[in-house]
């Protein structure tokens, strides 16, 4: 909802538009998949389950939920022309309502390919991602090659979720290393390169498919988020264990 009502205002207020840089939290949503399904993967081969059951379950685990809204919507969706709405605006809302859910068969992929990026981790993605953008936007190569872009910039926190699973790197350097350099490199590309400004409906933000500016942005987001690790567990931590007062 945060996002939705962001990109309105922004688009209402154009002089505000390098703020929606900042919108799209779809890379930690992806390192925090990565590093949850990577754990997930090694638990399941040492219990001996197979890569196919492994999979059927955690994809289980994204779409039954799902199934609930579209039965919902569904219901929604019926009800509304008994109460004088027209079709036309049934369908629009219907279709506002589930494109938020755009994002789910991209995690889907990606959560089928996790035993891959565990073993690349982020850097051949992001260097695949370089590779496009000089070709598509540097010698004017095809539009096309941006949904090449797009998996790969994808798979970059994916990879590097999937990193953190398998070796744990220090979450604070890294954190470090990703926020400054994530932040500076976005902010050149965007200020000096042939980037956009805003990512809304523009080609390189994280809907139409990143490019190396909104990659950069995205491993800067997972730089706060890994700050944010330790102190939060630990938040978390104490409030749990603090005694019920009674009542």
């Amino acid at each position: 909802m945060g996002v939705v009502v962001g990109n309105w205002v922004l688009r209402q207020l154009g002089w505000l538009t390098p703020l929606s840089w900042m919108l799209p939290p779809l890379a930690v949503l992806f390192l925090v998949e990565g590093h949850a399904a990577a754990k997930s993967y090694v638990r399941a081969q040492g219990c001996g389950i197979a890569y196919r059951e492994w999979l059927g379950r955690r994809l289980a685990r994204f779409f039954g939920p799902v199934a609930w809204l579209l039965g919902l919507w569904a219901v929604v969706a019926i009800v509304m022309p008994t109460l004088g709405v027209g079709v036309g605006t049934v369908l629009a809302q219907s279709g506002t309502a589930l494109s938020s859910l755009w994002f789910l068969p991209v995690l889907a992929m990606l959560t089928a390919v996790t035993p891959v990026a565990a073993r690349i981790g982020p850097l051949w993605p992001l260097a695949v991602v370089l590779h496009v953008d000089v070709a598509r936007l540097g010698a004017g190569g095809p539009d096309m090659l941006g949904w090449v872009g797009a998996v790969a910039g994808w798979l970059v926190p994916f990879g590097l979720g999937a990193v953190w699973a398998r070796d744990g790197f220090g979450t604070r350097r890294a954190g470090w290393c990703l926020l400054a350099g994530g932040s500076v490199a976005a902010a050149g590309l965007a200020g000096w390169g042939d980037y956009p400004l805003s990512t809304l409906g523009a080609a390189g933000s994280a809907v139409a498919g990143p490019a190396l500016a909104a990659v950069s942005l995205g491993l800067a987001q997972c730089g706060l988020a890994l700050l944010l690790y330790e102190p939060l567990g630990r938040a978390a931590t104490r409030a749990s264990g603090r005694p019920t007062e009674p009542t």
